[in-house]
This record gives C-alpha cells, structure tokens and sequence, in this order.
C-alpha cells in the first residue's frame, strides 16, 4: 500500500462538505437537495474507485455510501417529479 497524497484522499474533504441533510431536511429545498446529490454521487463513486486502487478493502468500504447516495437520489428525484408546487421550498398554494 502506497503512503502518498492522491486524488482520491482530495476527493473525501469535498464529499464530506455537501450536506444534503441541510439542504433536504432542514430547508426543505427539494431541487437543490436533488442537485447537491447529483454531484455527491459521482463523487463518492470516484473516491471508491480511487480507494480501491490504493487498497481494495477501502474500495469495499465506500459501497454503502455509494448505495445509500443512490437510494437517496432515487427518492429525492420522486419526491421532487411528485411534488411540482414545492421543488424550491414554496407552499403548495
């Protein structure tokens, strides 16, 4: 196993910074929450990639997350195709 920085450990930080919880959850912003995940997922799917070069344990152990960005995409893009009035936080007057 290789001991130097890649772009795979400068891909972690910004991952990390995306907080889809805060946007979805908390502002109830469905179309950014659906974004925000759109740049979340191809990130982690890069960070596992690159993980898995270095060692295939990590690799493995980023699956979940790509799992979960996946699911939550999947929901996120069905709450926001449902609910038309309230994709950017409005009432649904």
């Amino acid at each position: 196993m290789r001991n130097t920085p890649s772009f795979a450990s400068s891909l972690r930080p910004v991952n990390c910074c995306l907080d889809f919880n805060q946007i979805f959850f908390r502002k109830h912003q469905i179309t950014y929450g659906l974004l925000n995940l759109g740049v979340q997922l191809p990130l982690a799917t890069l960070c596992a990639l690159a993980f898995s070069k270095i060692d295939r344990r990590a690799g493995r152990c980023m699956a979940p997350l790509v799992a979960w960005l996946t699911v939550a995409t999947l929901l996120n893009f069905e709450i926001w195709r449902l609910n038309p009035k309230r994709r950017f936080g409005q009432s649904p007057e």
